[in-house]
């Protein structure tokens, strides 16, 4: 859009100095002119690390959050009465706040990255993908185990942190993958298949979390 609006520019001047008598500049037409050019759309700026900050971004998140799922299964593996409930809990919350405070950060990438992307930074994509991938399943996972397996009395105690979590994830997660979806419209076929592939696993992961008649809002709520 910027070239053709400079076009236009060029051949309205081109006009006014055919037809024009030749005389010298004058401050009012030095003026207008800069006015033109200052009345012009700026330029988009990319930022060429928007997609290696993302890729380290959803990375740590990985590790942070992958911390806390251990510990809970360091715990309920040979124990799933009351006695867990305080390591459960408060892994939980810090699975919560980890994932809150990627929110911010993950809006901001996404929503400053200027397609198209070159070859490069649509793999990297894809790994970010796959590190969404496994941050869901792994969570979801082990929501449905604590839901399946802590006694009664021990699920009651922490039926608020399970929620908790669940509320949470959607909103990092949908517009990465939202995001990876615009990037699948200008890849390769092969290259937009295995993007569009991995978006749906993880929406299907999701929705089957979200289900309030599912394994664990019904037994949370």
């Amino acid at each position: 859009m910027q070239f053709s609006m400079y076009s236009v520019l060029a051949l309205s001047l081109g006009t006014q100095v055919l037809s024009a008598p030749l005389v010298p500049a004058t401050g009012d037409i030095v003026s207008g002119l800069t006015s033109k050019v200052s009345n012009l759309k700026t330029p988009v700026t990319r930022d060429a690390n928007a997609v290696s900050s993302l890729t380290t971004v959803v990375s740590n998140l990985k590790l942070s959050v992958g911390g806390d799922l251990t510990s809970i299964t360091s715990s309920v593996v040979s124990d799933v009465t009351t006695a867990v409930v305080p390591t459960v809990k408060t892994a939980l919350v810090d699975v919560v706040g980890t994932v809150n405070g990627t929110l911010g950060p993950v809006l901001s990438l996404v929503g400053g990255i200027v397609g198209p992307l070159v070859y490069d930074e649509v793999r990297a994509v894809l790994t970010v993908l796959a590190d969404v991938e496994h941050i869901v399943y792994d969570v979801v996972g082990i929501l449905i185990q604590l839901v399946q397996t802590l006694v009664p009395d021990a699920l009651t105690l922490v039926k608020s942190e399970i929620a908790g979590v669940v509320t949470v994830l959607s909103p990092v997660i949908q517009p990465i993958l939202t995001f990876a979806l615009s990037v699948a419209g200008t890849a390769t076929a092969d290259v937009a298949g295995e993007l569009q592939d991995v978006v749906a696993k993880v929406n299907g992961i999701l929705a089957g979390v979200l289900d309030p008649v599912g394994p664990v809002l019904k037994a949370v709520l």
